[in-house]
């Protein structure tokens, strides 16, 4: 009976350890953290996914403070959605992660703060993800929607309430747990254009570890809410050969295009999203992968028709570090940077023509 009991307490204390495996922590010690956007010094990160370190919105502003991340101007009277910390963590290439939870400690001082949200980029940052306060707490992010991840996703913990602007906020220690694993299917390219006022999409997929697959295009007006348009069933053999379909009646403006596959124990992995201008000109900066950079990314453009786009990297004080001109088919455009010469810190890149508005997005070199 007691080797019975120690049995079941050794499996208890088992599972909890797989249950809470740390992806991406930091402890953060040392001066002045809050002063530094982001602040990557003593973070710990699983080897199958890269991350952003924590940072902040341009609606607050970094503190010192030893110790913690330290933030000002919390004083707004409801949420401001330029003012929070954020976090984003991206899987790398054939991986996943299925999140467990985010625990974090913080700290307010001189007045209270009001009130606190933690959302994600997975909707556009609009729904609340359980309770957070101002001591602490422990989000649960077994739901679902944080499985199965294979691209980058961001979070973002807002606070709002203050009574005076000079009021600050920090974060004391923070842990994303979870597990990574490898992907049942994996995409070598899914790619769009335009042709004849139709939208082209075409893929090649690797499901050798998977012996049925069903491939689903999801198309999305605005980035979050998608729909099936099409399904295709295949085996490893089909596999082998590259897939495309034609939507004969885009959406007028943005179509955005995903990739939903779905292997025969239903585990469910998306591709990167595609997105087409069903207009007559324009361009949209659509993303940047991987968004935090060691040396090279990919800007993904999406342009009505055939332009040539000016392309300039700034640092936040409007110097100019990289400035380059390239030729942009008529639909999904990747275009290759190499930024290995950039100082770690803060950047943006800004994309534009004679005749269109300037797009700007930006990013975080390491």
């Amino acid at each position: 009976m007691k080797q019975k009991y120690f049995f079941l307490v050794l499996l208890f204390f088992t599972c909890s350890s797989v249950m809470a495996q740390s992806i991406f922590d930091n402890p953060i010690t040392g001066s002045d953290p809050g002063t530094i956007n982001p602040y990557i010094t003593g973070q710990n990160v699983n080897s199958n996914i890269t991350v952003s370190g924590i940072g902040h919105g341009t609606g607050a502003i970094g503190q010192t403070g030893n110790d913690r991340y330290n933030l000002r101007s919390w004083n707004t009277n409801a949420i401001d959605l330029t003012a929070y910390f954020e976090f984003t963590l991206t899987p790398n290439s054939g991986k996943n992660i299925n999140f467990i939870s985010f625990v974090y400690t913080g700290q307010a001082s001189n007045n209270q703060i009001n009130g606190f949200a933690f959302r994600s980029s997975i909707d556009g940052f609009t729904a609340d993800i359980g309770t957070v306060t101002e001591a602490g707490a422990t989000v649960d992010l077994s739901a679902s929607t944080y499985q199965n991840i294979s691209s980058a996703i961001t979070f973002r913990f807002y606070a709002w309430g203050a009574s005076s602007a000079n009021s600050t906020y920090s974060i004391n220690d923070f842990t994303f747990n979870g597990i990574t694993g490898v992907l049942p299917i994996t995409v070598e390219y899914f790619n769009g254009t335009r042709n004849n006022g139709l939208n082209v999409l075409d893929w090649k997929v690797n499901c050798t570890s998977a012996a049925k697959v069903l491939l689903s295009i999801e198309r999305s007006a605005d980035g979050n809410n998608f729909t099936s348009i099409n399904n295709i069933n295949a085996d490893a053999v089909r596999c082998l050969q590259p897939f495309d379909f034609t939507d004969n009646n885009p959406l007028p403006g943005y179509n955005y295009y995903r990739l939903k596959m779905a292997d025969a124990e239903r585990k469910i992995t998306y591709s990167n999203k595609v997105v087409l201008l069903n207009k007559e000109s324009g361009f949209e900066i659509t993303g940047l992968f991987p968004s935090v950079v060691n040396s090279n990314t990919s800007l993904n453009i999406t342009a009505a028709q055939n332009i040539q786009l000016g392309i300039v990297v700034t640092d936040l004080t409007g110097r100019v570090v990289q400035k380059n001109n390239y030729n942009l088919v008529a639909g999904y455009n990747k275009v290759a940077m190499n930024l290995s010469g950039l100082a770690p810190g803060s950047y943006q890149v800004t994309g534009y023509t004679d005749n269109e508005k300037a797009k700007t997005i930006r990013f975080i070199k390491q």
